[in-house]
């Protein structure tokens, strides 16, 4: 029979810890990144919107190139506006730290928003780009 010490013990119980901190880590890499939004380019670079043409793009080709968008209002004449955002988190890794993560880490948002006005026919009256980025920084 196999005899059972407190030093193998404990270093099973090392090694068990030792694989589910490497296990966490391995995880919250892959996590890393968060991404909202759609259509257009991903958020981590800035779209390329040169195809809009006021007065001639169309509704239908905007969908297209960029799909559906996030919001859509109309007005009491009948104008239409859309609007499509994206946004994209990344994480410091210094922020998946156990007990200090909350004071050492942080994460970046960059954003990006186009507003479109079309006229009652659907077609491009006049369009808004705008971008963000900002920095979160978690301090206790």
């Amino acid at each position: 029979m196999k005899s059972f010490s407190a030093s193998s013990h404990a270093n099973t119980r090392i090694r068990s810890v030792a694989l589910a901190v490497c296990l966490a880590a391995g995880a919250l890499a892959l996590q890393g990144c968060a991404t909202t939004g759609g259509g257009g380019a991903a958020a981590s670079e800035q779209p390329d919107y040169s195809f809009i043409v006021k007065g001639k793009t169309t509704k239908p080709q905007l969908v297209e190139k960029l799909g559906q968008p996030s919001q859509s209002t109309m007005s009491s004449s009948g104008n239409e506006t859309l609007v499509w955002e994206s946004s994209t988190v990344s994480w410091d890794p210094k922020t998946f730290i156990p007990y200090l993560g909350g004071a050492l880490g942080g994460s970046n948002v960059k954003s990006y928003a186009l507003s479109v006005a079309l006229d009652r026919k659907g077609v491009v009256t006049d369009y808004t780009f705008n971008s963000g980025n900002k920095e979160n920084k978690f301090r206790l």
